[in-house]
C-alpha cells in the first residue's frame, strides 16, 4: 500500500524534545528510529503520537507508536548514544500535521478498473473522426491537423456511482492524471473508492470499515483486494488538501498463490457501472449485516485469502463459518443441516446447475469431521481426501454464494451470462464431473 518511504526528519516523541531520526515507512518493516545525547525518561511507555518534519519538508503524524527496545551506543564517542525504537501502526504523511480524526477517505484497490469499469470515458478517436474534432479547436494556436491525426479523450466525468451506505457517503471516482511534454503528452486514470463518514473516526476505526469494504469487493472481483494508494481529505484555512496514510499492518494478497485478475468487466459478479442502483443496494445490505456476520466472514475470508493454496486449516475454517451465522439465518441444529439450510438458498437460484448439492456438503462436514476428531467406527471420513479441494471449495461457495444471495444478489442474471471464468464460475463448470467422482467413492 503506497510507495515505500524512507527519510530522515526531525520528531517530537516528548514535550520539549525535538530529536534527529530515521523513519521507514514499509509495511511490517516499518520503523521509527530516533536518537539523543541523553536518556529521556517516559518515552517507551506505551502507544503514543509522535509528529516530525522530514528532509522534503513534508510533516508526518505517527499514530499508535509502539515502543521497541531502546539501545545504547557502546564504543567510540557519539553525539547521539541512545537510541530509541518504534512501530508506527498508522503514519499520515502531507503538507500539515494530522489531527487524528478520520472524516473522508480515498483508497485505489488493484481491480478497481475490472469492477467498475466505465465504458465511454475515456477513449481516443483516429483518422476522420478525429479531424472532425480537430476543426473543433483549430482556433487554438500551434494546433496542424496532419495526415494521421490521433486524439485520446477524457469526458470529464468523474463520478461513477454514488449513495449513503450503512458506513456513511460512498462514492466511486475517476481520478485521471493529464500530462503534456515537448514530447507528447498522455491521460492516466485510476479508480478510486472515497467515503464521507457520518461522524469522525480514529484510525483502527477507519481501517475497520475500510478493511469491510474491500471484503466486499474482493469477493464480486473473484480475489481478495489489496490497497494501493490510500489518502486522508482534510481542509486547512479553508483549501482542500489530501495526505497519505500508511496502515503499515494491512494484509495483503499472498502473491504466490493468488488466483488470476479478471480477465473482463463481465467476468465480476455484478455490473456496478452498468447497473449502479443495483450495485448500490447490494453492497449497502451486505454491509449493513456485517456487523452481526463479521466473525462468519472473517473466518471464510481467512481460508478464502490463501487462493490456490489448500490445508487442512482452510477446511476446518470453511465448515466452522456456519457455525458463526447469526442465529437468526440459520437453524439451531448439526453443522450438516446448518450448510444444508445456507445451500437451499443457491438451490432455489439456480439448483439444476448444482443437482444433489446435499450429498456434496453432507461429504464436506464428514471431511471436517475426520480433520478435528479423526476416524469413527464404521466410517470412511479418510478416504474424503482425495475430494480434499472440491469439498473445501463447496463450503466457500455456499458460504459465500448464500450471503450475497441473501443480501439481494440475482444469481441467476449472473449465470444467464454464462460466465465460466472467474473463482464462482470454474465451481459450476467443473461440478458435474466432480459430483460424479464423488458419487463413485
Amino acid at each position: 500500500m503506497n510507495e515505500p518511504l524512507s527519510k530522515y526528519g526531525v520528531f517530537t516523541a516528548a514535550p520539549g524534545e525535538d530529536l534527529h531520526g530515521k523513519l521507514t515507512l514499509d509495511r511490517s518493516k516499518s520503523e521509527l528510529e530516533l536518537w539523543s545525547d541523553h536518556p529521556i525518561d517516559g518515552l517507551t511507555d506505551g502507544y503514543q503520537t509522535i509528529t516530525g518534519e522530514l528532509e522534503d519538508g513534508k510533516t508526518v503524524t505517527l499514530l499508535e507508536c509502539i515502543p521497541q527496545a531502546g539501545t545504547l551506543s557502546i564504543g567510540a564517542p557519539t553525539k547521539f548514544a541512545h537510541k530509541y525504537r518504534f512501530l508506527p501502526l498508522y503514519a499520515v504523511v502531507g503538507n500539515h500535521l494530522f489531527d487524528g480524526e478520520f472524516s473522508h477517505v480515498s483508497f485505489v484497490i488493484d481491480d478497481a478498473d475490472i469492477l467498475f469499469f466505465d465504458p465511454g470515458t475515456f477513449g481516443s478517436k483516429s483518422q476522420d473522426s478525429a479531424r472532425v474534432a480537430l476543426q473543433h479547436l483549430n482556433g487554438i494556436p500551434d494546433i496542424e491537423e496532419g495526415t494521421h491525426p490521433f486524439l485520446s479523450y477524457w469526458t470529464g466525468k468523474t463520478t461513477i456511482l454514488s449513495g449513503d451506505m450503512p458506513v456513511g457517503f460512498v462514492a466511486v471516482e475517476h481520478q485521471p492524471t493529464l500530462t503534456t511534454s515537448y514530447g507528447g503528452g498522455k491521460i492516466d486514470n485510476r479508480i478510486a473508492v472515497s467515503v464521507r463518514f457520518s461522524s469522525p473516526l480514529d484510525a483502527r476505526e477507519t481501517e475497520k470499515i475500510v478493511a469491510r469494504i474491500c471484503r466486499f469487493l474482493g469477493i464480486l472481483a473473484g480475489r481478495p483486494q489489496n490497497l494501493l494508494h490510500f489518502t486522508v481529505r482534510k481542509e486547512h484555512d479553508g483549501q482542500p488538501y489530501r495526505s497519505t496514510v500508511y496502515m503499515n499492518m494491512l494484509l495483503r494478497r499472498p502473491e504466490e498463490h493468488e488466483f488470476s485478475k479478471l480477465s473482463n468487466p463481465v467476468l465480476a459478479l455484478t455490473n456496478t457501472a452498468g447497473q449502479p442502483e443495483e450495485f448500490s443496494r447490494l453492497m449497502s445490505v451486505w454491509l449493513e449485516r456485517d456487523e452481526t456476520w463479521d466473525p462468519a466472514r472473517s473466518r471464510f475470508v481467512t481460508g478464502w485469502r490463501k487462493q490456490r493454496w489448500y490445508d487442512e486449516d482452510r477446511m476446518v475454517g470453511a465448515a466452522n463459518a456456519f457455525d458463526l451465522i447469526p442465529q437468526d439465518a440459520v437453524p439451531d441444529s448439526t453443522l450438516k443441516e446448518k450448510v444444508r439450510n445456507r445451500s437451499r438458498l443457491i438451490t432455489a437460484a439456480i439448483g439444476e446447475t448444482t443437482p444433489e448439492i446435499d450429498l456434496v456438503t453432507d461429504a464436506a462436514v464428514d471431511l471436517r469431521h475426520y480433520f478435528v476428531h479423526g476416524d469413527r467406527p464404521g466410517k470412511r471420513r479418510r478416504e474424503l481426501k482425495r475430494f480434499f479441494m472440491f469439498l473445501t471449495d463447496t463450503l466457500e461457495f455456499v458460504f459465500c454464494a448464500s450471503d450475497l444471495i441473501e443480501s439481494g444478489w440475482d444469481m441467476r442474471s449472473w449465470l444467464n451470462k454464462n460466465v465460466r471464468m472467474n473463482s464462482f464460475g470454474w465451481y459450476l463448470r467443473n461440478y458435474p464431473e466432480n459430483l460424479a467422482k464423488l458419487k463413485e467413492h
